[in-house]
């Protein structure tokens, strides 16, 4: 036989012994048998992150629950559905969540650097449809999920199958997590003993997503507008410095300030930056003061005191990074120790706020549009459920808001005031379930001397402003 001939055929044999070898050997059944209880608990939250950050996913959320139609009706047995996909290649997200009656309650579509959100209204508030401007790395920000509870579950494994067990005092809850060869989720059940039927079960895909507006919809209906009031043309462009003074609350909503604050007063140091909040109550009594530290341009720490219980001191320190900060906060009436971060923008606005304990987090991202904080998205989970997802949103006016001179830094206005650390004032907020109002009184230099607001259904609530 040629040599030639002799080395090729054995070629051949080679590899077809080693392909029947192959499709002959064991498979191995179960690839996580030896893992200890943390090594799951870290194996099934990179799994999460690896599931939510795939470049493209669906996300399909069923919360199953008891609900009564009317009130003579007895509680049928409905679904809540939420639809969350991704692609990060096309840059295109939908979020969709539809009541147990099939109607869609809310959406965010966010495509390129546009977002688009939707919230269907209520009996007493019309549907909100909003625009907004994205931040320039949006699709390059991760999502992390902190503290899914996973520890707190007793785990078994069979294959790619993870159950986990909770007992506690009242009932027991079911987590079964099953993931695919590349350990992402595949599906996911949480139920708990006391009432089997219900519970939250979720599906992923990992292919072949492709987001889309939803119909029905027009994307030119969804605008960001401001309310055009009386003078609103006659636009001040006065440069002079005027720095809030006092902040006077009406009786109407004294009681639904904390420690009933009357009143605020605002101290500055010579670079309009504040040095100290005094809060009063109605019989002019000072309750509570927050004293500003700054190293050169930098806040970095703040130390609030009740005065009507000297033992409740609490000082919160930040730290900036870049465009991360760090805050720590501390009460000399706990042992906890919170900690807390903020993201910032390229304008150094904070565009995300997390914070998280022991089996929960909390999330609040922000967007902007011309200094103005346009839109504001809550997400709260529990165990990794999530159980609140809602926005609000807000117009403006084109004059002048109470702290436009103020140079605080602005992260800390808006992290510390919200909409009151906007460039302009705020006249429309859009709420879950319903809607305020905000009209105003100018002085002469185009600044708010009184803000009335009246809530869908409610009375009128009046605040004053005092300048210096």
């Amino acid at each position: 036989m040629d040599k030639k001939v002799f080395f090729i055929l054995l070629l051949v044999l080679t590899i077809g012994f080693s392909a029947c070898n192959k499709e002959n050997s064991p498979i191995d059944e179960n690839p996580y048998a030896g893992l200890s209880q943390s090594e799951i608990v870290s194996l099934l939250n990179e799994s999460l992150f690896k599931s939510e950050n795939a470049m493209e996913v669906r996300r399909i959320s069923t919360v199953r629950n008891f609900y009564s139609v009317s009130e003579d009706s007895a509680p049928t047995l409905k679904n809540d559905v939420a639809l969350i996909e991704f692609n990060r290649n096309q840059k295109k997200r939908l979020s969709l969540f539809r009541d147990y009656d099939d109607k869609i309650r809310t959406f965010f579509y966010d495509e390129n650097l546009t977002g688009f959100f939707y919230n269907s209204g209520s009996e007493t508030s019309e549907p909100v449809k909003s625009r907004s401007t994205l931040v320039a790395y949006y699709w390059d920000i991760p999502i992390i999920s902190k503290n899914n509870g996973y520890e707190e579950y007793t785990w078994s494994v069979e294959g790619r199958v993870f159950t986990g067990v909770n007992i506690r005092e009242k009932d027991t809850l079911t987590l079964i997590i099953k993931l695919n060869e590349n350990e992402q989720f595949i599906s996911l059940e949480y139920t708990s003993d006391y009432s089997r039927d219900t519970g939250v079960f979720e599906t992923f895909f990992y292919e072949n997503i492709n987001p889309k507006f939803p119909e029905g919809f027009d994307k030119d209906d969804f605008i960001i507008s401001c309310n055009k009031l009386e003078h609103d043309d006659n636009i001040i462009d006065d440069d002079k410095v005027q720095l809030l003074e006092m902040l006077t609350y009406s009786s109407d909503v004294s009681s639904d300030v904390a420690n009933s604050v009357k009143f605020v007063k605002y101290e500055y140091d010579n670079q309009n930056r504040f040095t100290k909040i005094l809060s009063y109550d109605e019989f002019e009594i000072l309750v509570a003061t927050e004293t500003f530290n700054y190293s050169e341009n930098e806040l970095v720490k703040v130390e609030y005191e009740e005065k009507n219980n000297s033992s409740n001191i609490r000082t919160t320190v930040y730290d900036k990074k870049g465009r991360g900060i760090t805050i720590t906060r501390k009460s000399n009436q706990s042992l906890v120790v919170d900690i807390n971060t903020i993201e910032l923008n390229d304008e150094e606005l904070p565009i995300k706020f997390e914070s998280s304990g022991e089996g929960w987090s909390y999330v609040l991202t922000s967007q902007y549009v011309e200094g103005n904080l346009t839109k504001q998205t809550t997400n709260y989970k529990e165990r990794n459920i999530e159980l609140q997802s809602y926005s609000n949103t807000y117009k403006y006016d084109k004059k002048k808001s109470p702290f436009y001179h103020c140079q605080t830094p602005k992260w800390y206005m808006f992290y510390l005031f919200h909409m009151l650390g906007s460039k302009n004032n705020y006249t429309w907020e859009y709420w879950n379930g319903g809607e305020t109002e905000y009209k105003y009184e100018y002085d002469n230099a185009g600044f708010p001397i009184k803000r009335i607001s009246k809530i869908s259904g409610g009375k009128e609530n009046v605040v004053e402003f005092t300048y210096k």
